[in-house]
């Protein structure tokens, strides 16, 4: 192996991902190198310092508050536009869910008991719409008549298909 070579498979075979014959090569390449030694001792160095140093950065004090409360409100404007106004008793209860978020990341959920039981009364309190469509009833009453019909469907072909006809 000459020097070219080693210096390619170098970053490899100091972070121990070279298989066995290329770690082979290099190691009885950089015993007999002088100049290719060096290089690895300055690149094994240079991670080792790597990995002393600490990975966490403590940002200034209020940025992630900040942040997260900006990202709150574009998130709370997302959903609110995705929501379908169909159901008014799901929209009121995500806009109670959506309310207590912003107070719970404001830090200002210092509601009494008493206003906390009348937000509770105005949820229990949903409008029902008599033109709602259960599907499942809908299913389970169609089910009976399409398994009739494809019962009704093999049989009549295999009636005409039948070698007797």
């Amino acid at each position: 192996m000459n020097c070219e070579e080693v210096k390619i498979g170098l970053h490899d075979f100091v972070d121990e991902l070279s298989d066995n014959f290329m770690k082979r090569e290099i190691e009885i390449h950089l015993r007999t190198c002088d100049k290719c030694f060096s290089e690895y001792k300055k690149l094994k160095n240079f991670f080792d310092k790597l990995k002393d140093l600490t990975n966490t950065i403590e940002p200034p004090d209020g940025i992630i508050q900040a942040f997260s409360s900006k990202l709150l409100e574009k998130s709370i404007k997302e959903d609110l536009k995705e929501k379908i106004i169909s159901d008014p008793e799901k929209i009121k209860q995500e806009q109670i869910h959506l309310e207590k978020s912003i107070m719970e990341s404001s830090g200002a959920l210092r509601k009494s008991v008493l206003s906390m039981t009348l937000m509770a009364a105005d949820v229990s309190k949903a409008t029902h719409s008599p033109f709602r469509i259960n599907w499942s009833r809908i299913i389970l009453i169609l089910l009976p008549f399409v398994l009739l019909a494809t019962a009704y469907l093999v049989y009549d072909l295999q009636k005409n298909n039948s070698p007797g006809k």
